[in-house]
């Protein structure tokens, strides 16, 4: 060794992207559609793939839901959910008053954000709920099909204190969602 170091690396400048943006390059099929890809803090992330509990739990939540809801909220699966012009992550599923147009639709205006985590648990509680309460989504849930419990997050003066922790067979009830859902029962096998 001659004693010298390996120069600093160099910076790497990113590029920031806004919603029009993402729009723009899936319109000109810079984006393919099977691409699984959500917008936070300007940069494009891609999503975890589904695998069988995931999209199992994601299904039968969402048709028993569906089931339940007035008229008055209406219930957006997989899609993005516009924060503003540079945070669209798209949860699971989110509820809304349907007196809005989905894409209209910000944080303070949901009833409920839905996460489902099979992979993505890690994320879900760090980047989406930091995400989630800083954009002022009220009310966000974590499934957690691994561990059969949901994380229950509520805003509070502006932010998420410590989730409740649920077990899949104790009781959970969705703003505008009549009769309580029992995970264990509807994701039994």
């Amino acid at each position: 060794m001659d004693g010298s170091s390996a120069p600093p690396a160099p910076q790497l400048k990113r590029r920031r992207f806004t919603s029009a943006d993402v729009q723009r390059m899936a319109a000109a099929g810079v984006l393919q559609d099977k691409e699984r890809l959500e917008l936070i803090h300007g940069e494009l992330f891609e999503m975890p793939s589904e695998g069988p509990p995931h999209w199992n739990a994601k299904q039968k939540l969402i048709s028993w839901i569906l089931r339940r809801l007035p008229e008055d909220v209406d219930l957006a699966p997989d899609g993005p959910l516009r924060l503003d012009d540079e945070q669209e992550p798209e949860p699971d599923f989110f509820l809304f008053p349907a007196a809005l147009r989905v894409n209209d639709v910000r944080g303070p205006d949901t009833l409920l954000v839905c996460e489902i985590a099979e992979t993505s648990l890690a994320r879900d509680r760090s980047v989406k709920a930091q995400l989630y309460s800083a954009y002022g989504v009220p009310l966000y849930w974590i499934v957690d099909v691994i561990n059969k419990v949901t994380l229950v997050h509520t805003l509070t003066d502006g932010v998420y204190g410590e989730p409740a922790s649920i077990p899949f067979d104790q009781p959970l009830s969705a703003p505008g969602v009549s009769g309580p859902l029992n995970l264990a029962e509807l994701l039994a096998d």
